[in-house]
C-alpha cells in the first residue's frame, strides 16, 4: 500500500467528524478560531465544534429576478430621499466606482438590466459591464462595488432577495450596501456583511421621467417670457464656440427671430424657430444634474439627447426643466437686459418662472385708416396734445405734451398700417420711435426720426379703458414722471 495514501473515515454522531487511519480528526486549526481562510489540520479527536462537520448537497439557490432580461430599472436606496445607484468616476482598467446620487432618472448611468443566464446585473449603457466587487478583491468586505466587464468570475454573480431587506447579495452572501450607513449624495457603494439595515435595502424602479404634453402642438411659434418685471424674453445671442449660442433674456423684441421657439414632441425638445436643428440644451461638456452650467442652444445630438430633453411644466410656476430636473434659471436673479441663463436646482422664485406668448402675431388694428390726420391727447387734466419739438441731434426730434394748439402741424399724426408706425403728419418719413441706439430701453426720450424698419419703431394702439400706445417691447408711451 502507498504510504502517502491515508484513508478517511466518516464518523456520524454528535460531532460528525472525519478521521484518518491514525484516528486523528480533521480540525479547524486551534479548534475554536472561526476565521475566514483559517487553515485545517488533523488533531487528536475531541468533542468540540472545531472538529464537527456536516455534508451539504444543496446547490446554490438563485432566486428569480423580478424583472425580465433587458428591461431597464433603477436601484434606489431605502434610506431617506431614496437615492439611486449610478456608476461614477473611472477607477482605471475599464472599471467605474458605484455611488448613490440625488435621483436623476435622465442620467442613463443610473439604469441597469438583469441578465438571467449569467446571474448578473448589467449597466444599461454598457451591457458588457456588470455590478461586481472591485477587481482583485473577490469577496472582501468594505471594498468598492464597481461596474466592470463581465469575465465569468463567480464574484460577479448577484442575487436579488425580495424579503424585508430587499437586498442584493453576491455568492459569498455579502450584501450591496451604502458605505458606513452614511446617506449622502455621491456616497460610495460597497459589499458588506448582510445585516438587514436600511443602507443594505434597495428598491427597483422602472419609472423614467414623465414628460407632460407640451401646451402647444409641434411647429406653433411662441416666445418664452419671464414673469419678472418687464417680462423680458428668452433669446439666443452670442456664439461661444462649437456651434453653441448663449441663452439670455432681453427687453422684448418680437421682430427678432431668435426670440421665437417651437416644440418638438418626438424628441422632447424646444427648438429655435430660425434654425430647427438647434435646441435648448446644457452646454457641451456640462452635466445636466449639476448647478451652474450655461443654458445654450446648440445642434441636436442624438447620442447625447438625454442632455437636451426638456419638460415644460404647467401650473402656478410654469418652469422649464431638463432631464436632470434642473430648472432654466436667470443667473443670480438679476432682471437685466441681456442677463444670461443657467441650469439650477428648481425653486419657486420669479427667475425660474416662464410663460408662453404669441401676442406679437396679433397686431390690433388702428382705429383710423391710413392717411387720416389726427391728434394724440393726454387723458390727464387739460388734455394736452403730443407734438414734436426740439432737435436733439441725428435728425431726431423730442416728443413733448403742450397746451392744445391745433394750428401747429407738429401736433398732427397719421397711421401707416403697412409698417405699423405712427408718422408725423408733415414729415411722413419720420415715425414715433425710441431714441436711436436705445432699442426698447425705458426712461429715454421718445422721438420722431427716420423710419428704418427697426422693430422698436413699430407701434400698437390699444383700445380700452386707458387707450394706451405700446411699442413692440410692450412698453407704453408715458408722460415723464
Amino acid at each position: 500500500m502507498n504510504e502517502n495514501f491515508v484513508p478517511i473515515q466518516w464518523h456520524e454522531g454528535k460531532s460528525s467528524n472525519l478521521r484518518n487511519n491514525g484516528k486523528k480528526c480533521l480540525e479547524v486549526y486551534g479548534g475554536t478560531t472561526n476565521a475566514h481562510h483559517q487553515h485545517v489540520t488533523f488533531w487528536d479527536c475531541r468533542d468540540q465544534p472545531g472538529q464537527g462537520w456536516t455534508i451539504d448537497q444543496r446547490v446554490q439557490s438563485q432566486p428569480k429576478y423580478p424583472i425580465k432580461d433587458g428591461k431597464k430599472f433603477q436601484i434606489r436606496s431605502k434610506m431617506a430621499l431614496n437615492r439611486a445607484i449610478t456608476w461614477w468616476e473611472h477607477l482605471g482598467g475599464d472599471e467605474w466606482n458605484l455611488r448613490i446620487r440625488d435621483h436623476s432618472p435622465g442620467d442613463l448611468k443610473q439604469w441597469f438590466v438583469f441578465d438571467h443566464r449569467t446571474q448578473t446585473v448589467r449597466a444599461y449603457l454598457k451591457r458588457s459591464h456588470c455590478i461586481s466587487n472591485q477587481k482583485g478583491h473577490e469577496y472582501h468586505v468594505n471594498r468598492k462595488a464597481t461596474v466592470r466587464p463581465y469575465i465569468a468570475e463567480r464574484f460577479q454573480k448577484l442575487r436579488w432577495y425580495a424579503g424585508n431587506g430587499k437586498n442584493f447579495r453576491n455568492n459569498a452572501k455579502r450584501c450591496l450596501a451604502v458605505h458606513d450607513n452614511s446617506n449622502q449624495h455621491l456616497r460610495e457603494v460597497t459589499f458588506e456583511y448582510c445585516n438587514n439595515k436600511a443602507n443594505q435595502g434597495w428598491s427597483l424602479d422602472t419609472k423614467g421621467i414623465k414628460y407632460p404634453r407640451y401646451p402647444l402642438k409641434d411647429g406653433i411659434i411662441f416666445q418664452i417670457k419671464t414673469r419678472g418685471t418687464g417680462n423680458r424674453a428668452l433669446f439666443w445671442h452670442e456664439h461661444i464656440g462649437s456651434h453653441q449660442y448663449m441663452l439670455r433674456i432681453q427687453n422684448n423684441d418680437p421682430e427678432n427671430g431668435r426670440q421665437w421657439w417651437v416644440f418638438d414632441w418626438r424628441s422632447k425638445t424646444i427648438r429655435a424657430m430660425q434654425d430647427r436643428t438647434k435646441v435648448i440644451s446644457v452646454q457641451l461638456g456640462g452635466n445636466f444634474d449639476n448647478n451652474g452650467y450655461y443654458a445654450v442652444v446648440r445642434n441636436f445630438d442624438k447620442s447625447g439627447k438625454e442632455l437636451q430633453k426638456i419638460r415644460f411644466l404647467p401650473g402656478p410656476v410654469m418652469n422649464i426643466q431638463n432631464a436632470g430636473s434642473k430648472c432654466l434659471d436667470i443667473d443670480a436673479a438679476r432682471n437685466d437686459h441681456h442677463r444670461h441663463c443657467i441650469w439650477y436646482t428648481c425653486h419657486t422664485n420669479w427667475n425660474q418662472q416662464w410663460y408662453m406668448d404669441r401676442e406679437a402675431y396679433s397686431k390690433p388694428g388702428y382705429p383710423l385708416a391710413d392717411g387720416v390726420k389726427f391728434q394724440i391727447k393726454s387723458k390727464m387734466a387739460s388734455k394736452r396734445a403730443l407734438f414734436w419739438h426740439e432737435h436733439i441731434g441725428n435728425n431726431q426730434y423730442r416728443l413733448r405734451i403742450r397746451d392744445n394748439n391745433p394750428e401747429d402741424d407738429n401736433q398732427w399724426w397719421t397711421f401707416d398700417s403697412r409698417t405699423h408706425t405712427i408718422r408725423a403728419w408733415n414729415k411722413r418719413d419720420y415715425a414715433i420711435s425710441n431714441q436711436e441706439g436705445h432699442h426698447y430701453n425705458t426712461g429715454v426720450a421718445v422721438v420722431i426720426r427716420h423710419f428704418k424698419s427697426e422693430a422698436n419703431q413699430r407701434i400698437k394702439w390699444h383700445k380700452g379703458k386707458n387707450n394706451n400706445v405700446k411699442n413692440y417691447g410692450d412698453f407704453c408711451l408715458d408722460v415723464h414722471a
